[in-house]
């Protein structure tokens, strides 16, 4: 998929005017046919394949827990609809600063670039120490939205809403244990225990496939699965 992609990216720049090629920053063009094309990539494995996984472990908590107890549904479902309002809220606060990262990245290229190919010029209106603070501008301000942006994914609310879940699916499962409500037949403990991994065991995959993105998330196992 990345090598069809970047092949005809290739394809269509060489097909444009040099006016185009005049207008259009060196740096830009070199980082969107590098780092722009391995996103795609990203997107589709494992990016698709996270996402239906998502969905699929969001959904499954709802549909099993009745089969111990219906009232088990209240712990998943205050979950998804916590989860859904936190991710829209984290995605809107990330999209901003990513766009930074992008933009800053590409001036970053696009200077560099510019100065190396006219290096002859640079030197001889001697430019040299202007264009070594221009390029320790744009360093800096990679760096500082790059900073940002991993504040933004440190503050991940839906880890907490992850744990609080955890917390609250346990008490419930006990309180319908201590009730009698949970009267099922082998060792009633371990199926109390199992109540309550409900959210752990679907949800933490979703969790960890949200927080730590394409290319870095792999399966997380459920020892607890019951």
């Amino acid at each position: 998929m990345e090598r069809e992609i970047r092949d005809e990216l290739y394809v269509s720049l060489l097909g444009k005017s040099m006016t185009f090629h005049n207008l259009q920053p060196v740096g830009d063009t070199m980082a969107r046919a590098t780092n722009d094309v391995r996103e795609v990539n990203y997107m589709f494995s494992p990016g698709l394949n996270l996402v239906i996984g998502s969905l699929n472990f969001l959904i499954m908590p709802l549909l099993l827990a009745p089969r111990i107890h219906p009232a088990l549904m209240l712990a998943p479902a205050i979950f998804i609809v916590a989860y859904v309002f936190a991710l829209r809220q984290y995605l809107g606060s990330l999209k901003k600063v990513t766009d930074e990262v992008r933009a800053s990245f590409g001036a970053l290229n696009m200077r560099l670039a510019e100065s190396l190919d006219g290096i002859e010029t640079v030197k001889g209106s001697a430019q040299e120490k202007a264009e070594v603070e221009r390029f320790g501008k744009n360093v800096l301000r990679y760096r500082d939205a790059s900073v940002k942006q991993g504040d933004i994914e440190a503050r991940f609310l839906p880890l907490l809403l992850y744990i609080a879940t955890l917390a609250g699916g346990l008490l419930h499962a006990l309180s319908l244990f201590q009730a009698g409500q949970l009267m099922l037949a082998g060792c009633e403990l371990f199926r109390v225990t199992a109540a309550a991994g409900f959210p752990h065991l679907d949800i933490d995959f979703c969790i960890l496939t949200n927080l730590l993105g394409p290319g870095r998330c792999q399966a997380h196992p459920g020892a607890d699965q019951p």
